[in-house]
């Protein structure tokens, strides 16, 4: 595994070129265990993209401003349809990197590279027919 650095990982998580998460949803998912893009493996799996999702819907409550005894619930989490297919592109092409035991890196990851995989992924079932 190539290692990246707090910038490149904060840029492929946030940036609007890439896959264009606000600050504060990512900071979400680094609670909810996804703090890199090698993470993304744990997702591989439809229900854990469920509760995912689950979990930015109802995010757990927090102290109140002016009382902090008080729990008041937070603000939904934004995970915009076209942010969840880009994270969903990205879960596939780290799964390959990890079956095939290819390292990833910052250029693997870029979004157009990740984009380019899933017209190729989609093209894979066509050709076996």
């Amino acid at each position: 595994m190539m290692v990246f650095t707090n910038l490149q990982i904060t840029a492929f998580f946030e940036d609007n070129a890439q896959m264009g998460l606000s600050n504060w949803t990512h900071i979400h998912l680094q609670a909810e265990g996804i703090a890199h893009p090698t993470d993304l493996t744990e997702l591989v799996k439809k229900d854990s993209w469920d509760q995912v999702l689950k979990n930015c819907k109802r995010p757990p409550q927090i102290s109140g401003p002016n009382n902090a005894g008080r729990m008041m619930a937070q603000q939904p989490f934004q995970l915009p349809t076209k942010l969840l297919l880009r994270l969903c592109i990205a879960v596939k092409v780290v799964d390959y990197h990890v079956q095939m035991n290819r390292a990833l890196s910052t250029a693997n990851m870029m979004w157009v590279w990740l984009n380019n995989f899933q017209v190729e992924w989609d093209t894979i079932p066509e050709q076996k027919k």
